[in-house]
């Protein structure tokens, strides 16, 4: 029930992923380009620093988030606060690292219901084996992004575009939006191999497990991950502008 909730709030249109990378402010500069086209925004951790600084000028909110860094005390006020909005949306976490000093888990789910969707994360080597029919919400624990990649596709995504995901420095840049929690670059460096190393497998097991297998594009043609195909900002506005809906009223 909580995939099709999850189905229902993507509604089939292509999603993307904003993360905290500096070359997402490249989304920003362009970003009017897709003003009147029927997207779904979504984001992780620190997602508030995402809608104030990133998607302002779309005057959009995310649709999805998640939290899922182990710097995470989730849920905090943020998370509150996005639940409680009068729109359908969804906030991604694990069971496992929920922080209780808010509010019991139970009245948590309770409250929120269907809006919260619980995944699995572990790093062992038989998660490497997963999603699989037994578990299909486990997944093989590494940066957050990739597990809200494969959530994404479960929910129907046709299409992912992800801005921001640089994986270390480009050219000189800081290592993370201004804003946003920071982590050291070998923490950083290591994500970004472990994706490498790992992400063509997992994909392989969600499309086995699932049934989904949606074109997933990464905006930042300079990027340190290489386990998915990059593309210029450019080609990635025009893919989504043709791929996307015109937004009814």
């Amino acid at each position: 029930q909580r995939i099709e909730y999850l189905k229902s709030v993507i509604g089939g249109r292509p999603c993307v992923i904003l993360l905290s990378g500096p070359s997402v402010t490249k989304f920003r500069q362009f970003s009017l380009q897709l003003k009147d086209r029927d997207i779904c925004y979504t984001s992780v951790n620190d997602y508030w620093v995402i809608e104030k600084t990133i998607l302002d000028k779309l005057d959009r909110e995310l649709d999805i988030v998640m939290r899922s860094a182990k710097e995470c005390k989730f849920p905090s006020q943020p998370d509150f606060d996005f639940l409680d909005r009068l729109v359908n949306n969804v906030l991604i976490s694990e069971r496992a690292g929920y922080y209780e000093s808010h509010k019991p888990l139970s009245e948590f789910i309770r409250d929120y219901g269907y809006r919260v969707f619980f995944f699995v994360a572990e790093r062992s080597e038989m998660m490497r084996h997963v999603p699989n029919p037994q578990y299909p919400l486990h997944f093989f624990a590494q940066a957050s992004f990739t597990i809200l990649m494969s959530i994404l596709a479960i929910g129907g995504a046709p299409l992912i575009v992800i801005f921001g995901a640089d994986g270390g420095y480009i050219h000189g840049r800081e290592l993370y939006l201004d804003g946003w929690w920071t982590s050291s670059l070998e923490r950083l460096q290591y994500d970004t191999w472990l994706f490498n190393n790992t992400w063509p497998l997992l994909r392989q097991n969600l499309v086995q497990t699932h049934g989904v297998n949606p074109r997933i594009i990464n905006a930042s043609s300079r990027s340190h991950y290489t386990a998915m195909k990059k593309v210029t900002i450019h080609d990635a506005f025009n893919i989504l502008t043709q791929e996307s809906r015109q937004e009814v009223g």
